[in-house]
């Protein structure tokens, strides 16, 4: 129950764009993390806060002046010398300016509509600089070395089942990152690139036998939980995004998908493909054509025939 509330309120940090201390005033205040995703402004409601300005000031009219922000702790160190400003450009200028406008509103400079409005046209009107780039580029890195160590943690637990004979990390979180227009709208409209995000983590697992799926469930759950509240502070992997592959151990079949849904067959939609739920937790995919050729620049995590279990570390040998 704690791990699905975490990844929950991962969830809705993620999509509300909100800090670590926003998150936290959110928490004192009462709200819960699906309050705060209903709140999100849509774009008929240009005169509605963002989800993380409507936190500030009502946690600043319950509770005061709010603490010094962290992002301008950040800027503050962030500051570069004209020596390093004339080898290249890094200065976020549209935290610069956010940062700005925050003192602004804090201060009770300006209202709170004043303050929606301003930040909309700073996101429109100033130019995508290098130090921005910079920061989403280092915020994909995290993401993908947080899957990559929760990847380790699940096939560590993995490897405890006798079925389970090998293990292999593969797509985007073992691969290096490449450059893409992201999804952002902000981004998206200036034609920039930056590290692709990664969204899931892709297991290939070669099982021998598949009468007690549930316990493969069972142990991948436990692992993400326990390595959760090993590391608070790092991105969340949320329980569906780790996408297991089942193959056959004697004859390196692809059977399927391990379903991520408590019950078989669960009565979804998607429940209804041929040959979904055979063996129960099987997921069978519509329109999904798996090709071993997606493997070649996998890295086996676990491998029982040789005794392989390769630990985290930052100095593995995943590439970047």
């Amino acid at each position: 129950m704690k791990a699905h509330r975490a990844e929950e309120w991962a969830e809705a940090k993620k999509r509300c764009r909100l800090s670590d201390e926003a998150l936290r005033m959110a928490k004192e205040l009462g709200f819960g993390p699906r309050t705060l995703i209903k709140s999100m402004p849509a774009r008929s409601q240009q005169w509605k806060l963002p989800v993380e300005a409507w936190v500030r000031e009502l946690h600043r009219k319950r509770f005061g002046e709010p603490r010094p922000r962290a992002s301008a702790a950040r800027a503050d160190e962030s500051r570069v010398t004209p020596r390093q400003e004339r080898a290249g450009p890094t200065r976020n200028l549209l935290q610069e300016a956010e940062d700005a406008l925050w003192q602004e509103f804090e201060s009770d400079a300006i209202d709170a509509e004043k303050f929606a409005l301003e930040l909309d046209a700073l996101r429109r009107s100033i130019s995508v600089s290098a130090g921005e780039i910079e920061v989403e580029n280092r915020r994909a890195l995290e993401r993908q070395r947080s899957f990559r160590d929760a990847a380790h943690a699940v096939a560590a637990a993995l490897a405890k089942i006798p079925a389970v004979h090998k293990v292999m990390l593969f797509g985007s979180v073992a691969a290096p990152l490449q450059v893409e227009v992201p999804r952002f709208r902000r981004l998206r409209r200036a034609r920039v690139g930056i590290f692709h995000e990664c969204k899931d983590v892709d297991l290939a697992l070669w099982i021998s036998d598949f009468t007690d799926l549930r316990s493969l469930k069972r142990a991948a759950a436990r692992a993400l939980t326990e390595w959760h509240g090993a590391h608070p502070n790092s991105p969340g992997v949320a329980h569906h995004q780790v996408d297991m592959f089942l193959l056959e151990a004697s004859t390196n079949q692809f059977r399927g998908n391990l379903c991520h849904y408590g019950e078989c067959p669960k009565g979804k939609p998607e429940c209804a493909v041929p040959g979904c739920g055979a063996p129960r937790f099987v997921q069978i995919r519509e329109g999904l054509r798996f090709k071993h050729d997606a493997l070649a620049a996998g890295t086996v995590l676990f491998d029982r025939a040789t005794g392989l279990l390769r630990q985290a570390s930052a100095d593995d040998d995943l590439p970047f």
